[in-house]
């Protein structure tokens, strides 16, 4: 019998292409979990900073600040497919950062993979290739963690800075035996401490912003230079937008020169100031942010902003800047009101050191807001011209050329840490 080797190489070829077919099941599934896990940990970084941003306004809102973290989560597709709410974990809140404060929130986004508590989640990730060897689904998880943390600068500030509370010693204002809403700044009698400013604490005080010259009250607020001087025009699109030429602003580095003009840094925080405020364009730049979001309202109960945008989700529409928070709140600045009366200024050229930045919830023109106006707006034509709103947080950023952030900062950043 004749022995022939016909047909051999066909069982090579087939012994070949079962390891081919192995290895393209490893190569094509597995790219297919890394691309599926790297859209997962984005949904989750996604997820965790919304939460952040939700808690950092409210850090009593714990619900709201999950349905934010999950609406944010499920907005990134993983593999095609928007992660369940089930299936996107918020951690219980408060929840405690590695340094030990309760400022955190941490997310996971689960595709296929039991949870921490060992709960399967069963929306897996199909196979392609890897169907042949008989494995059909596979799954990838995700967690990030974001912190609330101080920040010491903000962009897009508003041309308003505000004189920040002093220690009253002169008994004036209708609270003789400290500030209120209704003091006047006594120079050399009353006196000034970063301690005793405005804080976190004052979230939710009703505050006034008026330029009365040279009336050292409460609400006493001096417009910043922010454009050369430029006019009523320009001042209303600083109010009611951003334009390029407004620069960051951060707190101010005590030791730091800030007594000519010529020191003028606002990165820095020391601000070039004049009396008074432009009243015309104050009041329509006041109604332009209205008009942003004109169902928005301060609640009392929660602390916090309510109803147009903010209930809708749909703020970073309504914000002219994008970000999603109601476009009336706005940022503004507080100034050391000792050191501005200690240097005499007088009209335009005036200096003032920026102790504290926060948001403003502008609730509008004090004769709109109320029918009888308190007596802390004035008199006679005064409640026309002086802007009501509540003191608040504020995103801000980190700069490195800026002040270092104390304990009575409003300013927060949202920042992922793991």
């Amino acid at each position: 019998m004749r022995h022939t080797e016909r047909g051999a190489i066909t069982i090579h070829v087939a012994l070949a292409l079962i390891a081919i077919l192995a290895f393209a099941a490893m190569v094509v599934d597995q790219g297919v979990m890394y691309v599926a896990r790297r859209q997962a940990q984005n949904a989750a970084d996604a997820g965790a900073l919304a939460g952040a941003l939700s808690l950092m306004y409210d850090a009593n809102a714990k619900v709201e600040a999950t349905i934010a973290a999950q609406t944010m989560a499920r907005a990134n597709v993983v593999w095609g497919e928007a992660t369940a709410n089930a299936d996107i974990v918020v951690s219980p809140l408060p929840f405690n950062c590695p340094d030990g404060s309760p400022s955190c929130i941490r997310v996971d986004v689960l595709r296929g993979q039991p949870d921490r508590a060992g709960t399967p989640h069963s929306n897996t990730i199909p196979t392609y290739m890897m169907r042949m060897l008989g494995t059909t689904t596979q799954g990838v998880r995700a967690t990030a963690t974001a912190q609330i943390a101080a920040g010491n600068a903000l962009e897009c500030i508003k041309p308003w800075v505000v004189a920040d509370r002093w220690t009253d010693g002169s008994g004036t204002g209708s609270n003789t035996s400290g500030w209120d809403q209704l003091d006047s700044f006594d120079f050399g009698v009353d006196s000034y401490t970063t301690a005793g400013g405005f804080g976190p604490g004052d979230i939710g005080m009703q505050m006034m912003l008026k330029g009365d010259g040279h009336d050292f009250s409460s609400g006493w607020t001096l417009e910043i230079d922010l454009n050369g001087g430029n006019g009523g025009s320009v001042y209303n699109d600083e109010i009611s937008g951003c334009p390029n030429w407004v620069p960051t602003v951060g707190l101010y580095e005590p030791g730091t020169a800030c007594s000519t003009t010529s020191d003028t840094d606002p990165e820095k925080g020391c601000l070039n100031v004049k009396t008074g405020v432009k009243q015309g364009p104050t009041v329509q730049g006041v109604a332009d942010l209205i008009a942003y979001d004109p169902g928005a309202t301060w609640d009392s109960g929660t602390n916090s902003v309510t109803g147009g945008c903010t209930s809708a989700g749909t703020c970073s529409t309504a914000n002219p800047l994008g970000i999603p928070i109601s476009p009336r709140i706005v940022p503004i600045a507080l100034f050391d009101p000792g050191s501005y009366a200690a240097g005499g200024f007088n009209g335009n050229g005036g200096m003032a050191r920026v102790i504290n930045l926060l948001g403003f919830f502008v609730e509008g023109m004090c004769s709109d807001v109320y029918v009888t106006p308190p007596a802390w707006c004035g008199t006679g034509a005064d409640p026309s011209k002086t802007v009501v709103g509540r003191l608040m947080a504020y995103p801000g950023q980190s700069d490195s050329a800026s002040g270092s952030a104390g304990p009575n900062t409003f300013l927060k950043i949202t920042r992922l840490i793991r």
